[in-house]
């Protein structure tokens, strides 16, 4: 699959899950908390943010982005998530299993959308019950 397909992919399930969220909400941004291990200047974060634009969604217009990365140190995604969680994001978006474990590690509240891993392999029970799989 080609990169651009693939984050065109997962901003499509972002825009599905901040449609649920924004729901919820009336007279507020809806507000996209990403964590990422990559620095907030790399392609992969400007082509996520090219396919909200593609998908209507501007930011500061009509959806608030707010990006944390752990700039290559991902021992410190426990700490962003957790930021994430304090400013209220209504969704995140996290990649790997390492941001995934830290976003389901902060909250259970707050739907996280995760590219780039197959959560059902280490990481929750079922997408139908998305918890954390107990580390044996």
């Amino acid at each position: 699959m080609r990169p651009r397909a693939f984050l065109f992919g997962v901003a499509f399930a972002l825009v599905q899950a901040l449609s649920f969220a924004w729901a919820q909400q009336e007279n507020k941004l809806p507000s996209v908390g990403v964590l990422s291990n990559s620095p907030l200047t790399s392609p992969h974060l400007q082509a996520f943010r090219q396919g909200l634009r593609d998908l209507g969604y501007v930011e500061g217009k009509n959806i608030r982005i707010v990006a944390k990365s752990a700039e290559g140190s991902p021992d410190r995604f426990p700490e962003l998530a957790r930021e994430l969680v304090q400013l209220n994001v209504n969704v995140m978006v996290v990649a790997g299993d390492q941001g995934l474990r830290a976003a389901k590690e902060a909250t259970d509240a707050i739907p996280i959308v995760v590219a780039a891993c197959d959560p059902l392999d280490s990481l929750v029970v079922s997408i139908a019950r998305p918890e954390v799989r107990q580390r044996v």
